[in-house]
């Protein structure tokens, strides 16, 4: 993605604090628009961008910033899977009676169709603790070479 080449192209720019701090800021907007697999690069690249000066603000924004988005995505995700798991309650409730009288290949395919929708949420929530995981990294390694 571009904000990844934006951000790795400024590291080496030299510009004053207010300058890199409203940068940094663009490049944390910019989280949500990015992907997941992304994100990590992202992130990095905007540490890296932060440790050019020794202003702990810049990089109090990326760690918000990051935060801020993870607990947005993770939120929007055990939403999605009570939605889900309600739905998936809701057709197992239904009594012999009822199943006989709907179309049951109409009510199959929805129920399969539900099914695949939970398992595609577990593997999306699976990737967002890698990715958590690898950009937690990516601030342990920042702050080691801040120390």
């Amino acid at each position: 993605m571009i904000i990844i080449i934006f951000a790795q192209v400024l590291k080496d720019v030299p510009m004053p604090a207010e300058q890199r701090r409203t940068i940094v800021g663009r490049i944390a907007e910019q989280f949500p628009a990015v992907e997941f697999v992304e994100l990590p690069a992202l992130v990095y690249q905007a540490l890296l961008l932060t440790a050019r000066g020794s202003d702990k603000a810049c990089r109090r924004l990326v760690l918000t910033a990051f935060t801020a988005h993870f607990a947005d995505v993770s939120a929007n995700l055990v939403a999605r899977a009570a939605d889900l798991a309600s739905t998936r309650r809701q057709f197992s409730s239904h009594d012999e009676e009822k199943l006989s009288q709907v179309d049951t290949e109409a009510a199959d395919e929805a129920l399969e169709s539900l099914e695949s929708s939970m398992v595609e949420n577990s593997a999306r929530a699976l990737a967002l603790r890698h990715v958590e995981a690898t950009v937690v990294h990516h601030f342990n390694f920042a702050i080691k070479q801040v120390s």
